[in-house]
């Protein structure tokens, strides 16, 4: 279940354990050998636990506007208005398209 996926997925990368993760949004796109990967954008409002530091690196919070700022992971400022922006729902990227729906 995608659920358990990312309830599992934060816990083992933060420490937290969300309660009712909702998914926003999904992205679809192609390596260089043409494979297809699709992402699904969740966010959770409630949790519990002490965050901490992962194989992923180190964490902390920052507001919307913080994160806006920072030096992101390619292409992950596209991703963005999917989490912010309820009338998108989709970020399609292959090469040929860059496009948010």
């Amino acid at each position: 279940f995608f659920h358990d996926s990312v309830v599992r997925e934060l816990k083992e990368e933060t420490g937290l354990t969300i309660k009712k993760p909702k998914l926003v949004g999904v992205k679809q796109f192609y390596d260089d050998n043409d494979h297809r990967y699709l992402v699904f954008f969740y966010t959770a409002h409630d949790f519990s636990g002490k965050l901490k530091a992962s194989n992923e690196g180190q964490l902390f919070w920052m507001t919307k506007d913080e994160l806006q700022k920072q030096k992101l992971a390619y292409n992950f400022e596209r991703d963005l208005p999917v989490y912010f922006n309820d009338n998108l729902s989709e970020h399609i990227l292959d090469g040929k398209r860059d496009e948010l729906f």
